[in-house]
């Protein structure tokens, strides 16, 4: 899911998010691996307070922010397909706040196409195009209003009239 991502060296944006323990051992027919890590330097800080720091008892380094769980199912009944997915991310705020980040939404919409087993879907999106815009200082915006709402039409009546003359001493 998130190997194009880790090729253009992505950072994601996991604003109120809490770090997930996988858990081992659960038995051959499951696979769990992480899928976003921090740094090392992370930690989960507990105590919020004015200025963070690392307290006791708190997990630091690398900690796993989201993850992906196979179970083979292949002897079980009435299934769709020989497995089932699950993709657990440590923070809700990925679909709502920070969805508009490019790899935030890579990520979400390739981790949804991995669990519905369409792998076909799983790409890098086109950057969104960024609206343009024009700063004007004050003495540029009396340039172009002066054209446009003096000059323009002032030259557009004199071609008027001029035509209108022309016509006439005909």
């Amino acid at each position: 899911v998130v190997a194009q991502l880790k090729k253009q060296q992505s950072n994601f944006i996991f604003a109120s998010t809490r770090s997930l323990t996988l858990l081992t051992g659960m038995g051959p027919s499951h696979d769990s691996m992480p899928l976003v890590t921090t740094g090392p330097s992370a930690w989960d800080d507990l105590q919020m307070a004015e200025t963070p720091s690392l307290d006791p008892g708190e997990k630091s380094g690398k900690l796993v922010l989201a993850a992906q769980i196979g179970v083979d199912t292949q002897d079980a009944k009435n299934k769709r397909n020989n497995d089932m997915r699950m993709i657990i991310m440590g923070d809700s705020d990925i679909l709502i706040g920070s969805f508009g980040y490019e790899p935030n939404r890579n990520l979400v919409m390739n981790s949804i196409a991995w669990v519905t087993s369409q792998g076909n879907k799983i790409t890098i999106r086109p950057p969104d195009r960024d609206v343009s815009t024009i700063d004007l200082d004050k003495d540029r915006f009396a340039a172009i209003r002066l054209v446009t709402l003096d000059l323009l039409p002032t030259l557009l009546i004199a071609v008027g009239l001029t035509i209108a003359r022309t016509r006439r001493a005909r």
